[in-house]
């Protein structure tokens, strides 16, 4: 009996002793993870703080662009811009002078020689639109054709080409070509 009583008291001792270890140890590890797990709250409540004030923002600008589109819409602001950029290249008045000021000078910077130039009353099928019809010879190489056509697409007056007749000359003795041609285009002017 005696043996047992000391087998117990061992047994409860060892007992105890892994008891308070064990406690000991789930004690650290609460304290360990409190302290590991304040900072990482306190950073996820930040980011999250921040994550629903950029959902906030984004919401306002998506109602501030929805707004604006229907704006556009009700207005008609894109036709409006497209009429305004429309106007800037179809002068107010005729302005023969101007015309061909404008032809003289992409001629010139394209290497052709103006030949001649005629003018006649256009006619337009669009209200408030008038032509100008304009004639004109010219002479240079046929690459310089080429230049001088995109130098029309490329003013800022709107003009139209209707056609064009190409007489190629070659010049034997200095083994060159020339081009002669004629141009029949409009230039657009506003009508009253």
């Amino acid at each position: 009996m005696l043996g047992d009583e000391k087998n117990n008291i061992e047994m409860g001792s060892k007992s105890k002793t892994g008891t308070i270890i064990g406690s000991f140890l789930v004690l650290i590890s609460v304290v360990v993870l409190t302290f590991l797990a304040r900072p990482v709250a306190s950073e996820v409540s930040v980011l999250k703080a921040n994550t629903d004030a950029q959902k906030a923002t984004l919401e306002t600008i998506k109602a501030q662009i929805s707004e604006l589109e229907q704006a556009e819409q009700d207005l008609g602001l894109t036709t409006e811009v497209k009429k305004s950029q429309a106007k800037g290249s179809i002068p107010a008045n005729m302005d023969q002078d101007e015309v061909i000021r404008d032809v003289i000078e992409i001629s010139e910077e394209n290497d052709i020689q103006l030949k001649s130039i005629g003018f006649g009353k256009g006619s337009s099928d669009k209200e408030g639109l008038s032509t100008l019809s304009v004639n004109a010879s010219f002479e240079g190489n046929y690459s310089d054709l080429i230049s001088f056509l995109k130098g029309i697409e490329e003013n800022q007056r709107l003009f139209r080409v209707n056609s064009i007749s190409v007489q190629i000359n070659k010049i034997e003795i200095i083994d060159i070509s020339r081009a002669t041609f004629s141009i029949s285009m409009d230039a657009f002017y506003q009508s009253k």
